[in-house]
């Protein structure tokens, strides 16, 4: 696993996965001490996977040994760097730490029973499940106060001496279990020594003496009379190295315990044990070790968390050689060698104590050796691996008590026994089943034949001498292994084909013991399994699955040695020979078993060990849409573009995507909302072309113009706007190239020097013109009259002689245009606050409207009181600014009334009997 899965926080979902190569950095941090684990790392804030980057989401990521990690996303920092490159940092805590909040755990007191009842017991109700729970007789726990289930688990993992271990199960994509395991112990000694200038790059030893007391004051827990046990504990080794002046540092010490039945002896048992890891400075390391593992011929040099490891470093002062346990790991988790520890639990050994052991061990080993008076050629033949014959013919006994019978197959080790005086070959009693290496594809080939065909080794087990209970070609779990070589690849399913052999004896961990020598010892015949012929290149005792080589070798000891020097290797997967000639044609074979991922796979996550243009259809997690389309290259998954000359597709409910240039083709029936629609030649509409409240026609000086369909006579009008160099613009009204224009300076607000025709425009239905501002100069042409204009006012009023080819005047020069041309509106006034019209014959209270926008009201009413607002002008009738008018009324002076820009019409001052509302005048805009 080279990613970093993104789950969802609250349905567990698969969202999205980070790559190897899109993490910057990263840091998997455990700690053993502090029971935390973290996971951080820096990533690209705007990739895919980025938005899911939040908080209470979860991460997954690898183990060291192929299992799962599982995180809960805590903090997250987006940022730019000084390169311009769009970074998140994201900080995940382990997610066993969640049970935290999960439940509260109240105060209690359990029955006498195992740790994997407790666990059940406190877990109920949370996500995490009792896992491996070792057994370590029945206790009772007390809580006395209110507390949460990891703070339980810790309690119980200390009252039962064992140690809490988390892990998650996945299957599909999704987190499918969540375990807590209760181990005697988290790691384990896996025979590693690291020594300085080889695999330990520096070590940092820590010692703090603020912690230390020569003495203890212990108290027992409160009785129920509100009385608590004391007990006074020393050390006088330690008061004479750390004591001044002959007196004790002294501290209080309360075990954490709730028992009621504490005694005065298991309290004072408890304080000196306390006492013992206080007396010393508090001594911590931290060591650089390169993590071997992965280098080759290096696997056995694997190290882990809680792992026991001894440490050498003769260049240190003084001398150091470590024993401790790892209790804290930082590590990459894409860079398995990039490692570093800190150790805990340890014990120092001096140089004396390190010279003193070897020489204990050498005296043992010596002592042994004449205790059992062993000779010389016993020495030589058991633990020098002199050379076992290998042959058909029995060899002399006495030089070669050992040997391989090749005259059968498969060979068999027989040893010679003295007392019988004949060759014995190693079998053993039925013992529980053995490791067994895998099931392999096909049979081992061995060395060419002189035809050039390459034999194969066939492998089945059974239950049986004759292979016929249990028969089996992928399952190891037999008694019996059986063996045949032919030139097919593939296994036969017949067991008379296999030469069968047992090789499960009572006790599958030890060797296969043989009959009692003459000093009444049982020798050991063992095999392991290797790529190289010193057996150094996967080395093996249990594995032996596409390996090419087997060793052997006997001797008193039951377990397996793990150094392959003790063997005698052997070849037992020949070189591919020539290739020879081709054979008949066979019979049509049966159908082979389903490729392991095929040409193509569908789904949320890629196809593992793919060929190369293997295709990948991605789709979400629900396997529901075709997120994209992605081809396998031999490195990195690429997205593949998809072509065809013609796609059909029943429905297509839409398209999301930046489609560049689409060329050719029609689309029928769509709506585009948002962007533009731009085309070098027309865009034709069949119906109406309906558009916002502008239509922009090109851009700088040209001819632009707009067609119209043809009238009934066959004249295409169409409007004509020219631009000038001066940003001027001429329209031009025409049926066929017939007609007038107006220019419009750049402002596009005043009318300028031409002509309007609009003669053809005009036939039975009205025509107005309307302008915002007057006319300053011009000709106006309607028929055969015209009005020429200058300065605002009407200059000449010109008429067509009767040939009706020139205007001649006429004396008008002081008519003058007084304003728009065009109709007036009237609207009657809706009266309030009391306001009524006067009636009789009088006129009603209303609003006239000219065409110049000039505003009368006018009318008579009554009933009134001053102060009130009489009517409101409707929108369009209003004034810019507060006007007052005096107005007659029934009284001898005259009457106040205030017009406001809002519409109100307001009786200020006056009233009576009646008030008239003639003389309101004012032009009106809004």
């Amino acid at each position: 696993m080279t990613k970093i899965f993104i789950i969802d926080g609250q349905t567990d979902d698969f969202l999205d996965w980070i790559n190897k190569q899109d993490v910057i950095d990263n840091i998997h941090e455990r700690d053993m001490s502090a029971m935390l684990e973290t996971f951080k790392f820096t990533a690209f804030a705007d990739r895919r996977y980025s938005q899911h980057l939040t908080d209470k989401n979860r991460l997954v990521i690898p183990g060291e040994d192929g299992e799962y990690r599982e995180f809960v996303i805590k903090l997250t920092d987006r940022y730019r760097d000084s390169d311009g490159v769009n970074l998140i940092d994201v900080t995940a805590l382990a997610s066993f730490q969640e049970l935290i909040g999960a439940k509260v755990v109240s105060p209690t007191k359990t029955a006498q029973q195992s740790a994997e009842v407790h666990v059940r017991e406190i877990l109920a109700g949370t996500e995490i499940e009792a896992g491996n729970v070792a057994y370590k007789g029945l206790r009772a726990i007390s809580f006395d106060n209110y507390t949460d289930p990891f703070s339980a688990l810790k309690k119980l993992a200390t009252e039962f001496e064992l140690e809490l271990d988390f892990r998650v199960e996945i299957n599909s994509n999704r987190i499918t279990k969540r375990y807590v395991d209760l181990v005697e112990r988290v790691g384990g000694w896996r025979g590693r020594h690291v020594e300085f200038g080889k695999d330990l790059q520096g070590i940092r030893r820590k010692e703090d003496s603020s912690e230390i007391v020569t003495a203890l004051l212990c108290l027992g827990p409160e009785m129920e009379d509100g009385t608590r046990l004391e007990v006074y504990v020393e050390d006088k080794e330690a008061l004479e190295r750390w004591g001044r002046r002959g007196q004790h540092i002294v501290s209080i010490y309360e075990p954490q315990s709730e028992g009621r039945d504490m005694t005065e002896e298991n309290l004072i048992r408890l304080g000196k044990a306390e006492l013992k890891k206080r007396i010393n400075a508090i001594v911590s390391y931290e060591a650089n070790i390169i993590d071997l593992e992965h280098i080759t011929r290096m696997e056995n040099k694997r190290i882990r968390f809680g792992d026991i490891v001894k440490i050498k470093d003769t260049t240190f002062n003084p001398p150091l050689f470590v024993e401790a346990r790892i209790y804290k790991q930082n590590r990459n988790i894409f860079n398995p060698a990039s490692k570093k520890v800190e150790l805990g639990d340890f014990i120092e050994y001096t140089v004396e104590q390190v010279q003193n052991n070897w020489k204990a061990i050498r005296d043992e080993i010596d002592r042994k050796v004449r205790i059992a008076e062993l000779s010389i050629h016993l020495f030589v033949e058991d633990f020098a691996e002199k050379q076992i014959p290998e042959q058909v013919i029995p060899p002399n006994p006495i030089e070669h008590p050992k040997w391989i019978d090749t005259s059968q197959s498969p060979a068999q080790l027989k040893l010679w026994d003295e007392e019988l005086q004949e060759w014995t070959t190693i079998k053993g009693e039925k013992g529980d089943t053995g490791p067994q290496g895998p099931k392999g594809d096909q049979g081992i080939p061995g060395p060419p034949g002189e035809d050039g065909q390459t034999p194969y080794t066939h492998i089945a087990y059974a239950n049986s001498s004759d292979g016929t209970v249990d028969f089996s070609t992928n399952n190891p779990d037999r008694e019996y292994i059986g063996m045949y070589v032919d030139f097919n690849s593939q296994d036969s399913t017949n067991p008379s084909h296999y030469k069968w052999t047992l090789v499960k004896g009572r006790d599958g961990s030890q060797g296969v013991p043989g009959p009692p020598g003459e000093d009444g010892r049982t020798p050991y015949f063992h095999v392991a399994y290797a790529n190289s012929a010193d057996g150094r290149s996967g080395f093996s005792t249990t594995d032996s699955s596409n390996k090419l080589y087997i060793g052997n070798y006997t001797d008193f000891v039951k377990a397996d040695s793990n150094d392959p020097t003790r063997y005698t290797w052997t070849k037992i997967k020949g070189d591919k020979g020539d290739k020879g000639d081709p054979g008949p044609k066979g019979d049509i074979g049966p159908q082979g078993p389903a490729g392991k991922d095929g040409i193509a796979h569908m789904g949320p996550m890629p196809p593992s060990n793919p060929a190369i243009n293997t295709t990948w259809f991605q789709t979400n997690v629900a396997m529901t849409e075709i997120i994209a389309i992605k081809r396998w290259n031999g490195n990195t998954w690429t997205t593949s573009q998809f072509d065809a000359d013609t796609l059909n597709i029943r429905e297509l409910s839409a398209i999301s995507a930046t489609l560049g240039k689409v060329t050719g083709g029609e689309i029928t029936g769509v709506k585009i909302t948002g962007g533009s629609i731009e085309s070098q030649t027309e865009i034709k509409v069949a119906t109406d072309l309906k558009v916002g409240d502008n239509i922009f026609m090109g851009n700088g000086a040209g001819t632009k113009t707009i067609y119209f369909n043809p009238n009934t006579s066959g004249k295409v009008p169409y409007i004509q706007g020219i631009y000038s160099a001066q940003e001027e613009l001429t329209i031009l009204f025409l049926y066929d190239g017939n007609g007038g224009s107006i220019m419009l300076d750049s402002g596009y607000t005043n009318m300028r020097t031409t002509r309007l025709d609009i003669s053809d425009l005009i036939s039975n239905s009205k025509f107005s013109f309307q302008f915002k501002e007057l006319l300053n100069h011009g000709f106006l042409e309607s028929g055969k009259i015209g009005l020429k204009f200058l300065n605002g006012a009407v200059e000449q009023l010109q008429v067509r002689n009767a040939n009706d080819t020139e205007y001649r005047d006429l004396a008008v020069r002081d008519l003058k245009v007084l304003g728009k041309i065009g109709t007036s509106a009237t609207t009657n006034l809706s009266l309030l606050n009391g306001w009524e019209n006067y009636g009789g014959s009088f006129e009603i209270a209303k609003a006239v409207k000219s065409a110049d926008g000039i505003v009368h009201v006018s009318g008579l009413i009554k009933s009134g009181a001053s102060g009130t607002i009489i009517a409101r002008l409707p929108v369009g009738y209003r004034p810019s600014a507060t006007l007052i008018f005096s107005c007659a009324h029934s009284m001898a002076d005259s009457a106040r009334v205030y017009v406001y820009p809002d519409g109100r019409i307001v009786l200020n001052r006056g009233g009576g009997s009646f008030v008239s509302l003639s003389g309101i005048t004012f032009l009106a805009v809004n």
